[in-house]
C-alpha cells in the first residue's frame, strides 16, 4: 500500500472517529446532560445506546428495502420457463427452485446439500431446477465443470445430469479444489460413454449456454452463490434465497410459498 494510500486510510479513520464522537455528544446534549451541559458517564452511555439503536434500525431499513429491489427485479426479469432444462423431481410440482450456483464455491456445496434435503423433505411438492453462474475467480475450472455436467446430460440425459452434478460437489474441495483432468473419469464413474464426454467436452459446446445462464441471473438480480428462487407455479410469486440458508429458514419460505 502506497504512503497516499495509508494517508487516505488515517484521514478516513480520523473522521468517522470525529464524526461518531460528535453525533455522540450532539445527541448527549439533547438528551439533557448534566452539570450546565457537561456530559456525564451516564448521559453518555445512554447517547450510546441510543445511537447504537438509530445505526441498527438504519441498518434493517437498508436490508429491507434491498430485498424489496431484489424481489422486484426477479418478478420482472427471472427466466421461469425451464423447457429444456434437468428439471429434478416432479415436473408438475406445485413450487420450483431455481438455483444459481458455482462448482467452486464452498457456500454451493453446502446449499448442495441443503437443496437434497428439502428434495426429500417436500417430494411431490417441489422441484429444483440448477444454473450456472460460475464466479470469475473461480474459473476456469468453475466453468470447465459447468459445461462438463451440460454435457453429461446431452449424452446421457437428467438423471445422469443430476448424478453428476451430486459426484462434482462431492468430489471438489471448493475454490479450485478439483483438478479438471478428473471430469471424464467422474463421467466414466456414472457409466457415461468417455469417448462422447471427451469429444462434447473439449469442443466446448456448452460454455456459451453456461454464459447465458450467467446473464440471466445477473439480470435476475443475482450477485453472488448460491442465488435461487422459490417459484409459485400457480401464481408466478417468486421468493428470493439470498445465499446458503440453512434448511430451517428456506423451509419457512417454501411454506409460506405452498399456503
Amino acid at each position: 500500500m502506497s504512503d497516499k494510500s495509508n494517508n487516505n486510510l488515517i484521514y478516513s479513520i480520523i473522521f468517522a472517529t470525529l464524526l461518531i464522537t460528535g453525533s455522540l455528544v450532539f445527541l448527549g446534549l439533547q438528551m439533557g446532560g448534566s452539570k450546565g451541559g457537561e456530559l456525564s458517564q451516564e448521559d453518555l452511555g445512554a447517547a450510546m445506546e441510543k445511537y447504537a439503536q438509530e445505526q441498527q434500525k438504519k441498518s434493517q431499513q437498508a436490508q429491507i428495502e434491498k430485498e424489496k429491489a431484489q424481489q422486484e427485479m426477479a418478478q420482472k426479469n427471472l427466466k421461469k420457463e425451464t423447457d429444456g432444462e434437468y428439471v429434478r423431481g416432479n415436473p408438475d410440482a406445485p413450487v420450483t427452485i431455481i438455483e444459481y450456483s458455482d462448482f467452486e464455491c464452498p457456500y454451493c456445496k453446502r446449499f448442495h446439500n441443503t437443496m437434497k434435503e428439502v428434495m426429500e423433505e417436500y417430494k411431490e411438492q417441489v422441484n429444483w431446477v440448477y444454473r450456472h453462474f460460475p464466479l470469475g475467480f473461480h474459473d476456469p475450472l468453475a466453468t470447465q465443470e459447468a459445461a462438463a455436467v451440460e454435457c453429461v446430460g446431452d449424452i446421457a440425459g437428467g438423471d445422469k445430469f443430476w448424478e453428476y452434478t451430486d459426484l462434482v460437489y462431492e468430489t471438489t474441495k471448493s475454490n479450485g479444489g478439483l483438478d479438471a483432468n478428473q471430469l471424464p473419469v467422474l463421467a466414466q464413474q456414472i457409466g457415461v460413454d468417455v469417448g462422447a464426454f471427451n469429444e462434447c467436452y473439449e469442443s466446448e459446446k456448452f460454455v456459451a449456454k453456461v454464459k447465458k445462464d450467467m446473464a440471466e441471473g445477473a439480470k435476475a438480480g443475482v450477485t453472488g452463490t448460491p442465488g435461487s428462487f422459490i417459484v409459485n407455479n400457480k401464481t408466478g410469486d417468486i421468493s428470493f434465497v439470498p445465499g446458503a440458508l440453512p434448511f430451517a429458514q428456506i423451509k419457512g419460505q417454501i411454506d409460506q410459498m405452498l399456503q
